[in-house]
């Protein structure tokens, strides 16, 4: 049976150490840890697109940082809260870029060039 084409969600296989399988009832898919690491996966408790990183591999079922309950994430949900805080458009979206500014062109130099 050929493996679904969607964003899986790991959990430890029982049946193999070491390796993981998607938790998804219509997939096959499974891979071993090493190379898990770094690939996007879905958070088992919420569903949120995270990263795989080691500190997620060592549980059953991988967490997002927002699930979990460790002192990077509890530290994650406090900078959030202080950025809410704020309500400046500077921190509303912490992963655009930075924002364009709108310059208009001298018109000076445009005169002087005419004539």
């Amino acid at each position: 049976m050929p493996v679904v084409n969607h964003i899986h969600t790991y959990v430890k296989y029982k049946g193999r150490p070491g390796f993981y399988r998607c938790n998804a009832p219509d997939c096959t898919h499974f891979i071993d840890k090493e190379s898990i690491t770094g690939k996007i996966s879905l958070c088992s408790l919420c569903g949120e697109q995270m990263i795989l990183d080691r500190e997620a591999l060592r549980r059953a079922k991988p967490r997002c940082i927002n699930c979990s309950d460790t002192k990077k994430s509890r530290a994650h949900k406090r900078a959030q809260e202080i950025t809410r805080g704020l309500g400046t458009d500077f921190f509303s979206d912490p992963f655009g870029g930075p924002k364009q500014l709108e310059l208009e062109e001298p018109q000076e130099e445009e005169e002087e060039l005419n004539e």
